[in-house]
């Protein structure tokens, strides 16, 4: 099944795959799993192997040495650490040729797993380095780990599930895992824009219905909830209750294009010509200007140290007015594009605007 798009809010009818991307962990990414991820469910201690120096080697050694676990370095000067009883290790993650501030964060939440082997804070940061960095595999097995060692967290079954979609597993499992959260925390509205996009790229329109419904109940400003409910209503032919939605979510974000372009089709499809061509005229000059306000993803976004990452992080925040965030990511794009002269332009406008302001 082919991956999805790494997206904070998609509209309805999108093709939701993903084709071709930059790499966001700022290099080849090469994860594999070496026996599944059987070793995190039956809770025992698996193989670590990471292209690794220095501290972290005399980290990994200490840090585990009395434990009936050993320290073995590689021909090729990988660290692999183990328990002499495990079979199953965890998956290699090949770091070696990716940016520095990657490769650090890596590294920095390996020693702290390696500190702490049971703590599901320590499996679910390295989870999250791995996550935003689009390392899915990795993910997925420490966010296992995390649930495994904590199952009250709220955190690790919804991060489970948005990696899981995106590493492309079946979408009921995805559903079950959405459902886990839901069961935590009933009033979290951004859990049911999920469900409701997920059932509605897979044909479960009632259902989508139904989530976005509550999702809406539950927040009546998270306007990307009512467009996207006006979108599945009107793929299911209620044409009149579609149009009361995305009305609702045009006059909060008139600059929003999903949202005019299926106002056009809405009108034209009632025998309103005149509305659905005013619609229709909007679309070409605008952008997609809805994101869903998401606390709990916004955290796993802070880990994210690429440059194809901060370069998008710092777009968003020119865009919001955050000038002086923007200039902190556009200097680590520098570091590694230093010869950038978009990047340079960019710095020097948010500098002006903080002058302006």
């Amino acid at each position: 099944m082919s991956r999805r798009k790494r997206t904070t809010g998609k509209s309805v009818g999108s093709s939701g795959s993903a084709g071709s991307r930059k790499s966001r962990s700022g290099g080849r990414v090469r994860a594999r799993k070496s026996g599944g991820s059987s070793a995190f469910r039956g809770g025992r201690t698996p193989l670590f192997a990471l292209p690794v120096v220095g501290l972290l080697a005399i980290g990994l050694w200490y840090g585990l040495s009395g434990n009936g676990e050993r320290s073995d370095v590689t021909t090729n000067g990988a660290i692999a650490v183990h328990q002499t009883t495990t079979a199953s290790p965890l998956p290699v993650v090949d770091v070696s040729d990716m940016q520095p501030r990657v490769r650090q964060a890596v590294e920095d939440a390996m020693k702290g797993l390696v500190l702490r082997p049971m703590s599901a804070n320590a499996w679910g940061k390295l989870g999250a380095v791995c996550d935003i960095h689009d390392m899915f595999d990795v993910a997925i097995q420490c966010y296992d780990r995390a649930m495994a060692l904590d199952p009250s967290d709220v955190r690790w079954p919804y991060h489970r599930a948005f990696v899981g979609e995106l590493s492309g597993e079946a979408w009921h499992e995805i559903e079950a895992l959405f459902h886990k959260v839901v069961e935590m925390e009933p009033d979290f509205p951004p859990v049911y824009y999920r469900l409701g996009e997920l059932y509605t790229r897979h044909g479960q329109t009632d259902k989508a219905i139904s989530a976005l419904r509550t999702a809406v109940r539950l927040d009546p400003d998270l306007f990307i909830a009512q467009r996207n409910l006006g979108q599945t209503l009107l793929l299911k032919g209620e044409v009149t209750r579609a149009v009361e939605y995305l009305e609702k979510a045009f006059h909060s974000v008139p600059a929003d294009r999903a949202t005019c372009s299926s106002l056009a089709q809405a009108y034209s499809r009632l025998g309103e010509p005149e509305e659905a061509r005013r619609f229709a005229g909007r679309v070409q000059s605008l952008s997609e200007a809805m994101v869903l306000p998401d606390p709990l993803r916004y955290q796993i976004d802070r880990f994210g140290v690429s440059s194809a990452i901060c370069t998008e992080r710092a777009e968003r925040n020119m865009a919001a007015g955050k000038f002086r965030d923007a200039i902190d990511d556009l200097l680590v794009v520098l570091e590694v594009e230093p010869e950038s002269v978009r990047t340079i332009m960019q710095i020097a406008i948010a500098y002006q605007r903080i002058g302006d302001n």
